[in-house]
């Protein structure tokens, strides 16, 4: 019970914390490019979001003992009654864009108070990350995600599998998904010449390097990777993979490549930002994603 209840708080803090930063975000774009706004009044509005994302998630982590149930019930009331509020004085919205499950109750409301469209995108469903659905908690989002879907306008993935997953789940019509593949600034790695003192920390000037960069967990499929790196050793000695990330999956793929005796083959660089991401990539001889 203790573990849901933490659960239920993180997840409140989640969606408490991204509808105030879309809120402000949006208030913020509107004084900065919009003609016309009001400065002051968006300045006033701004001030108001901030405070009320520190009040509920203040209220949060001091949850009324007791009467559950009826706190978070009570929340959800009174934080969807705040939004509109702040709704009201920014000026409608033209739609509202909801990712993924967590803000699935939260646009709803919204969408039913100011008679908005809701356009959702999916990234994952709770069914193909677990393989299926195996116990309630798992099935709250199943249904979450499939309520929020319901209540879209048009619903957003990146991809034609993805498409084919949520037919098959939710049975949505066809023509109510669009595929919107995920995109790559090329300007990003223009200019940029390959730095050989940054590429011999990961591996030897002779050796080609297969980049693995994401999040290290099941669906980003980096576990089928390291399986395959005996095949492609046999026919390319000089071969050297290179995982960039971090993720709750870290332990288990040092173990797997530790058991497959291929250590010497597989570096695992950790987590990289800003630059270091350009020069890593400029690095590699091929890139491999191979999500699931």
């Amino acid at each position: 019970k203790k573990e849901e209840l933490m659960a239920s708080r993180r997840e409140l803090k989640k969606s408490v914390n991204y509808i105030s930063g879309e809120l402000f975000a949006e208030c913020l774009v509107n004084a900065m490019f919009i003609p016309g706004t009001d400065k002051a009044k968006a300045e006033g509005i701004m001030a108001e979001i901030l405070k009320m994302q520190d009040e509920f998630v203040s209220r949060i982590s001091h949850t009324e003992p007791g009467n559950v149930k009826g706190f978070y019930k009570k929340f959800r009331s009174d934080f969807n009654a705040k939004v509109n509020e702040i709704i009201a004085k920014e000026g409608n919205f033209d739609v509202i864009h909801a990712h993924d499950w967590l803000v699935a109750n939260a646009a709803k409301t919204i969408k039913a108070s100011y008679n908005i469209p809701i356009v959702t995108t999916i990234h994952a469903t709770e069914a193909g990350r677990n393989s299926g659905i195996h116990d309630e908690t798992q099935r709250y989002i199943n249904d979450t995600e499939w309520m929020l879907t319901y209540e879209s306008s048009e619903v957003i993935v990146n991809s034609n599998y993805m498409k084919g997953e949520l037919q098959r789940l939710f049975g949505l019509p066809y023509e109510k998904i669009n595929v919107i593949p995920n995109g790559v600034n090329m300007n990003l790695f223009s200019g940029i010449e390959r730095d050989y003192n940054f590429r011999r920390k990961f591996a030897m000037d002779n050796e080609k390097i297969i980049l693995f960069m994401g999040r290290l967990v099941y669906e980003k499929g980096i576990q089928h990777l390291i399986a395959a790196m005996p095949k492609i050793l046999n026919g390319y000695h000089d071969a050297k993979l290179v995982i960039c990330g971090r993720g709750g999956m870290i332990d288990e793929l040092k173990e797997q490549v530790n058991n497959m005796g291929i250590s010497e083959k597989v570096y695992f660089a950790g987590y990289m930002g800003g630059k270091d991401v350009q020069k890593m990539y400029k690095a590699a001889d091929i890139a491999v994603f191979p999500s699931t």
